[in-house]
């Protein structure tokens, strides 16, 4: 059995099909997992909790055939990782959070943003699962890439159980536990600013940059691999 490996967690719209081009530049096993009910348009999406994404994923993990491994978590999936960590601390090594959102305990994701768009998913979340139309997607998380990624990403992204904004936040750090906080630098979704409270709340001990937008993974794999490369390295995990 491997020592060491990555769990790579995507944020929301996307699925494990988001780390494909980051997977073969690692130098330590990895997988990508899926959040529950990819692409499903139904509305049994609408009844699913955080808490069903928080367990989707230590079930995976829990198959996963490393010692221990270090939990890389995307935007919402930076709050999912945090949660995984608390369950897991047995297993988990480190966290590195790729422009991760993560609320205040007893607060949800929805309370981060502006107050008009925290009223308008109120609202629409009373009518089903969420997502964002494609000139949304485009303009705020993936203005950065090529035609046919961005092609990729408006024809695979899912809609989310309004839940997993809506949920209040339960996590704690588990200490002590390394992790690194990754600053995407035109990122247009979750801004540098905000990524800056971020790092105030979970406290890396570094926060290494890319240029890239909200999907570092698909316009900047080469450079997030080496990142987490690093992480592995610079802690003595392999």
């Amino acid at each position: 059995m491997e020592r060491i490996g990555f769990i790579l967690i995507h944020g929301a719209g996307l699925g494990a099909w988001a780390w494909e081009r980051v997977m073969p530049l690692l130098k330590a096993p990895s997988i990508a997992v899926d959040l529950p009910m990819r692409g499903d348009p139904n509305k049994t999406l609408h009844a699913l909790k955080l808490e069903d994404y928080v367990q989707s994923v230590i079930d995976d993990a829990a198959k996963f055939s490393v010692e221990k491994f270090v939990l890389v978590g995307h935007s919402i999936g930076g709050e999912i990782a945090l949660r995984v960590a608390t369950r897991m601390p047995e297993r988990v090594a480190g966290i590195v959070f790729v422009s991760a959102v993560i609320p205040q305990p007893g607060k949800a994701m929805v309370s981060i943003r502006p107050w008009l768009e925290r009223w308008l998913m109120r609202i629409n979340a009373r009518f089903g699962a969420l997502k964002p139309p494609p000139k949304v997607i485009h303009a705020r998380a993936a203005h950065d890439l090529d035609p046919e990624t961005l092609a990729l990403v408006l024809k695979k992204y899912s809609p989310e159980s309004p839940r997993i904004f809506l949920d209040k936040a339960e996590w704690s750090l588990p200490e002590p536990l390394p992790r690194w906080y990754v600053k995407t630098l035109d990122d247009r979704s979750v801004p540098p600013p905000l990524q800056d409270l971020m790092l105030a709340r979970v406290l890396p001990s570094r926060a290494p940059t890319i240029v890239s937008g909200h999907f570092p993974m698909l316009a900047k794999p080469r450079e997030l691999a080496t990142i987490l490369n690093d992480f592995i390295h610079h802690h003595s995990l392999a």
